[in-house]
């Protein structure tokens, strides 16, 4: 009996940061964020980039390969600001920087999934898998100071700490900063990464 390949943990083929795939993948992900996957059609990307949809298909083959591209830069850039570090308050930080960088697009990770391939599926799983690693790592390599200000006291510190609650409170942090894309207050960059320090 053979085994079925192992699903990708990563995107193999982001667009590379600066390129014209890349900004067509932003560009996309804020036409999929306000009209949805099915309503947007390519040619909503095309006129937002001034341009003819054959154009779009020299860099990106069709509707799909726009999407996938949009959500794989989204998780790249996010997995990509939260790794090389342990220390929590500068996790907190690059991740709320980088959540507010694509702000009105970050509504794409809150359905994305119902639209990608399994392989693709896949490598969002695994980078939200390791984004959340590196958070409770640094919540139990930190200790009581930085979970105790959560009102927990020192027994729900303790047990961050130990590893049985790390997990649960990286989550409940990513989920705060995840909210600054789902809301529409005024904050400016250093203002939206101190109060998510502070929580």
């Amino acid at each position: 009996m053979t085994s079925s390949p192992a699903l990708p943990t990563r995107f193999p083929d982001t667009p590379p940061p600066g390129s014209r795939r890349a900004e067509i993948a932003l560009v996309a992900a804020e036409e999929f964020t306000r009209r949805g996957y099915h309503a947007t059609r390519v040619e909503h990307i095309a006129d937002r980039l001034a341009v003819t949809p054959g154009a779009l298909y020299r860099y990106v083959p069709g509707k799909y390969a726009m999407f996938r591209d949009a959500v794989a830069t989204l998780v790249e850039e996010l997995d990509a600001a939260t790794s090389g570090s342990d220390d929590l308050d500068h996790l907190v930080a690059s991740a709320t920087r980088a959540t507010l960088t694509h702000r009105d697009r970050a509504a794409l990770y809150r359905w994305q999934i119902r639209y990608l391939t399994p392989e693709d599926r896949a490598a969002v799983v695994a980078a939200d898998i390791r984004i959340r690693q590196r958070f409770s790592d640094a919540i139990r390599g930190d200790g009581a100071a930085s979970v105790s200000g959560t009102g927990t006291g020192t027994r729900g510190a303790a047990g961050a700490k130990s590893g049985s609650g790390a997990g649960g409170a990286a989550g409940a942090i990513l989920a705060c900063i995840a909210s600054l894309g789902h809301h529409r207050i005024e904050v400016t960059d250093a203002g939206a990464v101190a109060l998510m320090q502070s929580i």
